[in-house]
């Protein structure tokens, strides 16, 4: 959190055009006894909003207290509060609210008519997530979905992986661990869906597509993008 906090000042110095004089816990600028000057980046200043892409509770708390905008993951709007609490603690900290900052996610979306072969195509990647990003104790996603109220299910799934046994922490996957993380369905549940993350507060969505071919793309963003809430 500290690197996080020291990267977003300076990068606010950079953009107000003010000398990169700075001497953290791990940035200095410019270095101690170096040959190294202190300099103003070339351009007039500016404001350019910071986004951080935070998902740990401390990061996210820090966001709302300091960010522009946040950068969401394994976010479900009907849990959202495994990410909105943290980030309203930070806000209320700062004296701001919701509306203060521009609150962008991740959303997987997919209009389709199977929805079991859906759920049974994304689950590799939802157990890819849960094992292998990270340790037992450090992977942020597993933790996510463990505050979002799939404890029981994000910890199994990272032990059978763990272990090596990862059909079965494919299999092991429920479907709400998929489509209530997302927006899937035929065009009216997918509507919904998007109406239900601009009801929790998220402003913008980045839509997420899982297709090989180009072709395949750009059919379902042209059939998602007039559902989108303008």
């Amino acid at each position: 959190l500290t690197r996080l906090r020291e990267h977003l000042e300076i990068c606010r110095l950079d953009f107000a055009g003010e000398k990169l004089n700075y001497q953290g816990k791990f940035n200095q600028l410019p270095l101690a006894d170096s040959e190294g000057k202190t300099l103003r980046l070339d351009h007039e200043p500016a404001d350019i909003p910071i986004y951080l892409a935070t998902i740990s509770p401390k990061a996210l708390e820090y966001t709302g207290a300091a960010a522009d905008g946040w950068l969401g993951t394994t976010f479900s709007p009907e849990r959202a509060d495994a990410h909105l609490k943290y980030l309203r603690a930070g806000l209320d900290k700062a004296g701001r609210s919701l509306s203060d900052i521009d609150l962008q996610v991740g959303c997987p979306a997919e209009i389709c008519n199977d929805m079991d072969a859906l759920v049974t195509r994304r689950k590799k990647g939802i157990a890819f997530s849960m094992g292998a990003m990270g340790s037992e104790t450090t992977n942020f996603y597993n933790q996510a979905y463990q505050r979002a109220g799939f404890e029981d299910d994000a910890k199994a799934i990272q032990s059978l992986w763990k272990a090596g046994k990862r059909d079965a922490a494919v299999e092991r996957v429920p479907a709400a661990m998929i489509t209530e993380f997302g927006a899937f369905g035929d065009a009216n549940m997918v509507r919904d869906r998007f109406l239900t993350y601009q009801s929790v507060g998220i402003n913008t969505l980045q839509l997420r597509l899982e297709f090989g071919a180009n072709n395949e793309h750009f059919a379902q963003l042209e059939a998602l993008m007039p559902l989108v809430p303008q």
